[in-house]
């Protein structure tokens, strides 16, 4: 695999959502003939065509055809669309390169990379690190799996002096070239089981973060986490930095409220008390972020400065609303089993917990000594509900809903001052919704319905 010559090349982007859109607009901005395929209907991308088609990309929707997979010379992949697709591994087969988007976008970014991946936290960690950058005065883009694909910087024309993105094992698969400069697995546990099959092949798509990292370039991981450790070479070219919540391992550890910082020869401490990023999760993210912001050259003050600042982010248990004593928090976020866990345990009274979703093969039975602990009762929706439900304990009143209305009202009935109705779903969305935002902002707009209901103006 090298770079393309994308002038005159036949390239065919599949999947029409942000990330293919960046593409073919890139692509035709490098003189390639570029045509986009994606098998949901036209109705769903608004305005796609009157945007590309004047750049020259012919554009297709609907059941996919053979004939543009046999057409192109290179073919780009949205993070949605699976690897193994029949058409994709033909085109493979007879010597077509098949990439991500993050691929594409690598070969030709002049600006070193920080990419950051994970089971949870990515997102959090990724803001944090580029937060952290620019408080140092560097241009820095921000995106990847979270807001702009990487490549559409390449479009935009603009020139970052760092480059910090998210990545996910979705994007990792379709990478050979991709060498971030600063690379950080923050933790592995089940998830996407319905597109990678064992947590084996899991761990296979997110070591592919280091795989062309070499001399001077510097790995960021978590000691803490076996799984994490395991994507790591078994004799890494590169340097490895570790952060752990035991405050005798690695160049990042948590001693009391504060990080402990230990990098060439001399300890520092960077207080967390200011900080919303509380619990063992959060001193994780904030330990990496750290890190991979050390690594890129940062000064202590920048770091410091960011993580006693940080507000948190939406869809991360957020705070939306408090209703006759009755708290409620948004943590759409939370996609999995491992990130709605510390969800349920951080407030400090009782949970009505909202959960379900989209069923991904995962298990749910770590779920239920933290709900034993925390709940007053679960709320559950989507196609995953009945397969949580048999993951509950039994003394757990549980209830099956169809919508967040639904949901939210009935949680509220069951909940008491000072109690918190959590969205945390440990699925994903797309169930009922397009992603985990949707989710939330419904979730919220339901909250806010209910107050108006409660306090009519």
């Amino acid at each position: 695999m090298r770079p393309w010559e994308l002038k005159g090349m036949k390239v065919l982007v599949v999947g029409a959502a942000r990330t293919g859109r960046a593409a073919a607009r890139f692509l035709c901005s490098r003189g390639a003939k570029v045509r986009l395929v994606d098998r949901g209907e036209e109705s769903r991308f608004p305005g796609l065509r009157e945007e590309l088609e004047p750049l020259g990309v012919s554009l297709e929707f609907g059941p996919h055809r053979e004939e543009p997979f046999s057409w192109a010379q290179g073919i780009v992949v949205s993070p949605g669309v699976p690897p193994d697709m029949e058409l994709l591994r033909e085109a493979a087969e007879r010597g077509c390169p098949v990439v991500a988007e993050l691929e594409l976008a690598s070969w030709y970014l002049k600006a070193p990379m920080v990419a950051v991946t994970g089971t949870n936290g990515k997102t959090t960690t990724t803001t944090l690190v580029g937060s952290i950058l620019q408080a140092w005065g560097k241009r820095v883009f921000v995106g990847g799996n979270i807001g702009n694909p990487l490549v559409q910087v390449l479009d935009f024309g603009f020139e970052p002096e760092v480059a910090v993105v998210e990545v996910s094992s979705f994007q990792l698969e379709g990478t050979y070239l991709f060498r971030p400069k600063v690379a950080s697995i923050l933790n592995l546990t089940e998830d996407h089981l319905d597109r990678h099959p064992t947590m084996a092949d899991y761990r296979k798509a997110k070591s592919r973060i280091f795989a062309r990292q070499g001399s001077g370039d510097i790995a960021v991981v978590n000691l803490d986490d076996p799984e994490a450790m395991a994507t790591l070479p078994a004799q890494p070219p590169m340097e490895v930095w570790g952060f752990s919540l035991d405050e005798n391992k690695g160049q990042a550890r948590l001693r009391g409220d504060s990080i402990e910082l230990t990098l060439g020869g001399t300890r520092q401490m960077v207080p967390l008390q200011n900080s919303c990023l509380g619990g063992a999760h959060g001193a994780q993210n904030s330990m990496a972020a750290a890190l991979c912001g050390l690594a890129m050259g940062a000064p202590l003050w920048a770091v410091s400065k960011t993580l006693g600042e940080f507000k948190g982010l939406e869809h991360r248990m957020e705070k939306v609303d408090v209703l006759e004593g009755i708290s409620f928090v948004n943590d759409s976020k939370a996609t999995n089993v491992g990130a709605a866990i510390p969800g349920i345990l951080a407030p400090e009274g009782m949970v009505v917990w909202i959960g379900g979703g989209k069923y991904k093969g995962i298990d749910f039975k770590p779920l239920g000594e933290p709900l034993r602990r925390k709940a007053r009762a679960a709320v559950l929706l989507g196609e995953a509900a009945q397969k949580i439900r048999e993951c509950l304990p039994p003394s757990l009143p549980v209830y099956l809903v169809k919508h967040m209305e639904e949901a939210v009202s009935l949680a509220f009935s069951v909940a008491k001052p000072g109690d918190t109705v959590l969205l945390s779903p440990a699925c994903s969305s797309f169930d009922q919704y397009r992603d985990y935002e949707e989710r939330g902002r419904h979730f919220k707009e339901v909250v806010r319905r209910l107050r108006e209901q409660i306090n009519p103006s």
